[in-house]
């Protein structure tokens, strides 16, 4: 069972949430779309800036790829890895967040006696639906990462040269405007500008219309174990529309326009799943921030689930870097902390 790390980060929640919670009443009149779209566009940015400063130098060099493997093979080969090991953490979490839920209930059974654990253990789902965003919204990174970098090997072969090792290195950890077009403003439409618009077509695509209708989405909230699988059943759907499979061989042109509309359909399936999931939690934050002012209800909130899951997501984000940076379970080293309360 994992470690619970959000109380260690318990006033960066407080803090995140206050400021959420006042753009959202006095900004945004608590507007779903708008609030929406805030929180998913920063989030998904956030989570692509730490890609890039902690995960995509790692990903690169430990699939030692051969020097000669450039362009479309180089493309292909890198994403169909970065798909399938997001699909396995993606699922990785689901069944630690099952694993926490399951506890809890048990530990629900004598809620007297297991008052302080309850306390955790809720706080631990929480901590494990976020981890589940952690990957979810670095599905999206992933999958506008590799349309600029198709773009900009598109760009490079009508210029007559290649798309090396060496460049995708360097676009991936340091240069961020590869696959980059210039708008008639001079504005250059690179990946960070990409993944804002894109939080915000995630955004209306789920909360301006109904969502159910288009996408026919259903959960059961009184079974959450039903739920979670409805999750994992998607993941699954995802990966298997990727190169994932290294047994087969796939045509260079593999990802086209509709391969990745076909995705991104999916992809949003999994965003409103989550976040009725998550809803259905939403008290349990209280044991974690201060200023929450609603109360149980059996209406799903999606307006408290965002700023919960902003506020959680950005603490939890710090934490990540730090464990990069200073845990010897992600460092290899034998120096370092291993921050947590033991649940």
């Amino acid at each position: 069972m994992s470690k619970v790390t959000l109380l260690n980060n318990a006033d960066m929640i407080n803090k995140k949430y206050k400021m959420i919670d006042k753009i959202s009443k006095e900004v945004f009149n608590d507007d779903i779309l708008q609030l929406s779209s805030k929180v998913l566009s920063e989030t998904i940015l956030a989570q692509y800036d730490m890609m890039r400063a902690h995960l995509n130098k790692n990903s690169i060099h430990k699939r030692f790829f051969s020097e000669d493997l450039k362009n479309m093979d180089l493309i292909n080969a890198y994403y169909g890895h970065m798909y399938s090991h997001n699909h396995i953490a993606f699922e990785d979490e689901v069944f630690e967040t099952y694993d926490a839920y399951k506890s809890l209930a048990k530990l629900i059974q004598d809620p007297v006696k297991n008052e302080e654990k309850i306390k955790l253990k809720k706080i631990l789902v929480l901590e494990e639906l976020i981890d589940i965003y952690h990957f979810l919204i670095e599905y999206t990174c992933i999958m506008k990462e590799h349309l600029h970098m198709i773009f900009e090997y598109e760009t490079r072969k009508r210029q007559g040269y290649d798309l090396t090792l060496d460049d995708m290195t360097k676009f991936l950890t340091t240069d961020y405007n590869f696959g980059s077009e210039i708008l008639d403003n001079n504005e250059v439409y690179n990946i960070f500008y990409s993944l804002d618009m894109e939080g915000r077509h995630i955004a209306s695509d789920i909360f301006s219309r109904d969502f159910d209708t288009v996408f026919n989405v259903e959960l059961d909230r009184t079974n959450i174990t039903e739920a979670l699988m409805t999750l994992l059943y998607y993941n699954r759907e995802f990966v298997r529309i990727t190169n994932f499979k290294d047994w087969k061989n796939y045509p260079e042109s593999y990802y086209n326009l509709i391969k990745f509309a076909e995705l991104n359909t999916i992809l949003r399936k999994l965003y409103k799943i989550y976040f009725e999931i998550f809803s259905w939690f939403n008290l349990f934050a209280s044991e974690l921030i201060r200023d929450m002012n609603f109360k149980h209800s059996n209406e799903v909130s999606f307006v408290d689930t965002l700023k919960i899951i902003y506020a959680i997501y950005m603490a939890k984000r710090t934490e990540n870097i730090r464990r990069q940076q200073n845990d010897p379970r992600y460092t290899g080293k034998k120096e370092g902390e291993v921050v947590g309360i033991d649940t």
